[in-house]
């Protein structure tokens, strides 16, 4: 489990968590939970570059400070001078599904500005929604 879950705090660095846990199931097939885990750290086996399973260890980090500050310094490291997301031999399926996850938290960004969301006193996190659909159900 990712540090910050814990506490219940929800930040940049947890969505780059969920998004590379998001990219691993996708590439895997394997659900997160169901993986080997060293340390904190998942492990994975999935037909890419050992320079993208480098950065989905680093989007995936269990502590905070080892992710990348933002999603735009992940792009930008993930972004090849050429302009091209580097050489990971996906299959079609492989990049549909990357596309559509990308796609995802672009429309969906609004939706992730915690800073504003606390500064607004909104609660942030599952676990009252979680609780209240337990109580329900």
């Amino acid at each position: 489990m990712q540090v910050g879950a814990i506490a219940d705090e929800t930040t940049t660095a947890s969505d780059l968590y969920s998004f590379g846990m998001t990219l691993i199931y996708l590439l895997t097939g394997t659900h997160p939970a169901e993986l080997t885990q060293v340390d904190g750290r998942v492990r994975f086996n999935a037909e890419i570059s050992k320079w993208f399973e480098r950065w989905l260890e680093k989007m995936t980090h269990p502590h905070l400070d080892k992710r990348f500050d933002s999603a735009k310094v992940a792009q930008l490291a993930l972004k090849s001078e050429d302009g091209s997301y580097g050489d990971f031999d996906l299959t079609k399926t492989m990049r549909e599904n990357l596309q559509a996850a990308i796609t995802y938290f672009k429309n969906h960004l609004s939706q992730m500005d915690y800073a504003q969301f606390r500064q607004q006193t909104y609660p942030i996190g599952s676990g009252v929604t979680e609780a209240a659909c337990k109580a329900l159900v």
